[in-house]
Protein backbone atom coordinates (compact mmCIF):
# COMPACT_ATOMS: atom_id res chain seq x y z
CA UNK A 1 0.00 0.00 0.00
CA UNK A 2 3.05 2.41 1.04
CA UNK A 3 4.68 1.96 -2.57
CA UNK A 4 1.25 2.50 -4.28
CA UNK A 5 0.55 5.72 -2.45
CA UNK A 6 4.33 6.88 -2.89
CA UNK A 7 4.22 6.14 -6.57
CA UNK A 8 1.43 8.48 -7.04
CA UNK A 9 2.34 10.67 -4.69
CA UNK A 10 5.98 11.13 -6.63
CA UNK A 11 4.02 11.28 -9.85
CA UNK A 12 1.29 14.13 -9.08
CA UNK A 13 4.48 15.77 -7.32
CA UNK A 14 6.13 15.69 -10.42
CA UNK A 15 3.64 16.47 -12.92
CA UNK A 16 2.53 19.96 -10.89
CA UNK A 17 6.28 20.62 -10.60
CA UNK A 18 6.93 20.57 -14.49
CA UNK A 19 2.86 21.15 -15.85
CA UNK A 20 3.03 18.55 -18.27
CA UNK A 21 0.35 16.82 -19.29
CA UNK A 22 0.16 13.61 -18.65
CA UNK A 23 -0.57 11.62 -21.90
CA UNK A 24 2.75 10.09 -22.88
CA UNK A 25 4.56 10.36 -19.82
CA UNK A 26 5.79 7.79 -17.68
CA UNK A 27 6.85 7.16 -13.94
CA UNK A 28 10.10 5.68 -13.34
CA UNK A 29 10.85 4.92 -9.32
CA UNK A 30 13.90 3.55 -7.62
CA UNK A 31 13.02 1.65 -4.48
CA UNK A 32 14.59 0.30 -1.71
CA UNK A 33 15.52 -0.06 1.92
CA UNK A 34 17.65 2.23 3.60
CA UNK A 35 20.99 0.26 3.49
CA UNK A 36 20.95 0.10 0.01
CA UNK A 37 21.40 4.08 0.11
CA UNK A 38 22.51 4.98 3.51
CA UNK A 39 25.71 5.50 5.61
CA UNK A 40 26.70 6.92 8.61
CA UNK A 41 28.24 10.39 7.55
CA UNK A 42 31.79 9.74 9.48
CA UNK A 43 33.54 6.41 10.82
CA UNK A 44 32.41 7.54 14.58
CA UNK A 45 29.15 7.46 13.64
CA UNK A 46 28.90 3.89 11.67
CA UNK A 47 28.98 2.19 15.45
CA UNK A 48 25.75 3.87 16.33
CA UNK A 49 23.71 2.35 13.41
CA UNK A 50 22.22 -1.33 12.94
CA UNK A 51 22.26 -2.19 8.93
CA UNK A 52 18.95 -4.44 8.87
CA UNK A 53 17.60 -5.96 6.13
CA UNK A 54 14.34 -3.78 6.53
CA UNK A 55 16.27 -0.49 7.41
CA UNK A 56 19.00 1.25 9.16
CA UNK A 57 18.28 2.10 13.01
CA UNK A 58 20.46 4.58 15.24
CA UNK A 59 20.33 2.02 18.27
CA UNK A 60 22.98 4.20 19.94
CA UNK A 61 22.66 7.08 23.22
CA UNK A 62 23.40 9.92 20.89
CA UNK A 63 22.10 11.48 17.80
CA UNK A 64 24.36 10.23 15.13
CA UNK A 65 24.62 11.95 11.20
CA UNK A 66 23.49 9.34 8.17
CA UNK A 67 23.84 10.25 4.30
CA UNK A 68 21.86 9.02 1.55
CA UNK A 69 22.39 9.14 -2.08
CA UNK A 70 20.06 8.32 -4.64
CA UNK A 71 19.94 7.44 -8.72
CA UNK A 72 18.08 9.86 -11.01
CA UNK A 73 17.93 10.10 -14.87
CA UNK A 74 19.95 13.26 -15.28
CA UNK A 75 19.22 14.01 -19.14
CA UNK A 76 16.17 13.59 -20.73
CA UNK A 77 13.80 13.77 -17.56
CA UNK A 78 10.87 15.87 -17.37
CA UNK A 79 11.08 16.36 -13.39
CA UNK A 80 12.23 14.19 -10.09
CA UNK A 81 11.34 13.75 -6.93
CA UNK A 82 13.05 11.63 -3.70
CA UNK A 83 11.20 10.37 -0.66
CA UNK A 84 12.64 9.05 2.38
CA UNK A 85 10.25 7.49 5.20
CA UNK A 86 11.80 7.22 8.38
CA UNK A 87 10.80 5.02 11.26
CA UNK A 88 10.92 5.72 15.31
CA UNK A 89 11.04 2.95 17.25
CA UNK A 90 10.24 4.62 20.95
CA UNK A 91 7.38 5.73 22.97
CA UNK A 92 7.83 9.64 22.11
CA UNK A 93 7.71 11.34 19.01
CA UNK A 94 11.12 12.18 17.38
CA UNK A 95 12.37 15.39 15.32
CA UNK A 96 14.41 14.00 12.43
CA UNK A 97 16.22 16.98 10.59
CA UNK A 98 17.44 16.83 7.14
CA UNK A 99 19.20 18.46 4.13
CA UNK A 100 18.12 17.58 0.68
CA UNK A 101 21.55 18.96 -1.44
CA UNK A 102 21.28 19.04 -5.04
CA UNK A 103 24.48 19.48 -7.80
CA UNK A 104 27.81 18.69 -7.89
CA UNK A 105 30.96 19.77 -5.72
CA UNK A 106 31.51 23.56 -6.23
CA UNK A 107 28.10 24.03 -7.17
CA UNK A 108 25.18 22.93 -5.52
CA UNK A 109 21.87 23.86 -3.61
CA UNK A 110 20.84 22.90 0.16
CA UNK A 111 16.90 22.26 0.96
CA UNK A 112 16.20 21.70 5.13
CA UNK A 113 13.68 19.58 5.82
CA UNK A 114 12.21 18.35 9.41
CA UNK A 115 9.68 16.05 10.03
CA UNK A 116 8.22 14.64 13.58
CA UNK A 117 7.93 10.87 13.82
CA UNK A 118 5.24 9.84 16.23
CA UNK A 119 6.05 6.98 18.60
CA UNK A 120 6.27 3.46 16.86
CA UNK A 121 5.27 4.97 14.01
CA UNK A 122 6.66 6.12 10.79
CA UNK A 123 6.80 9.42 8.56
CA UNK A 124 8.02 10.51 5.50
CA UNK A 125 9.55 14.01 3.45
CA UNK A 126 9.82 14.51 0.12
CA UNK A 127 12.67 16.53 -1.96
CA UNK A 128 11.28 17.53 -5.46
CA UNK A 129 12.60 19.82 -8.99
CA UNK A 130 10.00 22.68 -6.78
CA UNK A 131 12.23 22.88 -4.32
CA UNK A 132 15.45 23.96 -5.62
CA UNK A 133 16.31 26.60 -7.95
CA UNK A 134 17.97 24.57 -11.07
CA UNK A 135 15.74 21.43 -10.28
CA UNK A 136 17.34 18.15 -8.69
CA UNK A 137 19.28 17.68 -12.44
CA UNK A 138 19.89 13.91 -11.27
CA UNK A 139 22.00 14.40 -8.65
CA UNK A 140 20.66 14.14 -5.00
CA UNK A 141 22.36 13.27 -1.84
CA UNK A 142 20.82 13.81 2.09
CA UNK A 143 21.94 14.15 5.46
CA UNK A 144 19.62 13.30 8.10
CA UNK A 145 20.20 13.57 12.11
CA UNK A 146 18.53 10.41 13.36
CA UNK A 147 17.93 11.16 17.00
CA UNK A 148 18.46 7.58 19.04
CA UNK A 149 15.78 5.05 18.24
CA UNK A 150 14.56 6.31 14.84
CA UNK A 151 15.78 5.06 11.32
CA UNK A 152 15.66 5.08 7.84
CA UNK A 153 13.09 2.41 6.55
CA UNK A 154 13.25 2.69 2.51
CA UNK A 155 13.67 5.43 -0.01
CA UNK A 156 12.15 6.04 -3.47
CA UNK A 157 14.08 8.17 -5.51
CA UNK A 158 11.53 8.59 -9.09
CA UNK A 159 11.88 10.49 -12.88
CA UNK A 160 9.19 12.11 -15.81
CA UNK A 161 10.29 10.61 -19.35
CA UNK A 162 7.98 11.23 -22.47
CA UNK A 163 7.80 7.50 -23.25
CA UNK A 164 7.03 8.61 -26.74
CA UNK A 165 10.27 10.31 -27.33
CA UNK A 166 12.58 9.42 -25.04
CA UNK A 167 14.31 5.99 -25.18
CA UNK A 168 13.95 3.70 -22.31
CA UNK A 169 16.96 4.40 -19.63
Amino acid sequence: MKFLMTTATLAAAILVTTGIAQAANETNELSSNGVSHCQGALPNFEGAFRKRPLAIDNEGSAPAFLTCAFELRSTGALGHAVDVWFGNNTATGKTINCTGVQGFNGTSEAVTRSVVVPGNSQDNVTWTDADFAAGIGGLLSISCQLPPGTGINDTYAAWLENDATEPPP
